[in-house]
């Protein structure tokens, strides 16, 4: 039987398809407000929160078109015949990036070893903190740390603090002395969240 057939006698797709399915990025997160197009028919369909959509009265095979919302750049599939399809949105724009912010209070540590180094991860954070405020005050240290991430509106993810020594400020840590975390910090977009660690 041939795996690409819809469904029908000897692997002949059908000539009406009910077809289905999830459209991902390229790192395999859900694409929403999506438009689906199958080529020669008018009316598209938009992926819902998931990435999912449906179709119906599709003849195979069938070309799709895919477009991104607010993207001018189209992602086409040609001679499909599958009712269950995973696409992946290809050849886009880099997403604007979320950015919100990490606040709180660090304990423990000497500050005669160096600035500890805060770092927050989550599945959608690729890069640590793009700015990290110390401040040591009366009640101890705290933080702030800006963070972006691509994919939803909130990430949830770890929040790390490592002790370093370092012979002169601007050096390479040469061994740490104190490791912290904080599990389940969860950050919105434009918002302030505290993670204190």
């Amino acid at each position: 039987m041939n795996p690409d057939a819809g469904s029908g006698d000897g692997g002949t797709p059908p000539t009406s398809l009910s077809v289905s399915g999830t459209l991902v990025d390229t790192q395999g997160n859900p694409v929403p407000n999506a438009s689906i197009l199958v080529l020669g028919r008018t009316a598209p369909t938009v992926t819902d929160s998931s990435g999912a959509f449906s179709l119906t009265g599709v003849k195979a095979p069938y070309d799709v078109a895919v477009l991104a919302n607010g993207s001018r750049i189209a992602t086409v599939y040609r001679g499909l015949s599958r009712q269950t399809l995973t696409l992946t949105l290809l050849g886009t724009l880099a997403p604007t990036p979320r950015t919100g912010t990490l606040e709180g209070n660090l304990s423990g540590g000497d500050t005669a070893t160096g600035d500890p180094i805060v770092l927050f991860a989550s599945p959608e954070v690729r890069a640590e903190p793009s700015v990290l405020h110390l401040n040591n005050n009366a009640s101890g240290r705290t933080y702030s740390a800006q963070v972006q991430w691509a994919g939803p509106a909130v990430t949830t993810g770890t929040l790390y603090s490592l002790q370093p020594v370092r012979t002169t400020p601007t050096a390479i840590p040469s061994r740490y002395t104190g490791f912290g975390w904080r599990e389940n910090v969860s950050l919105g977009e434009g918002a302030t969240a505290s993670g204190s660690c």
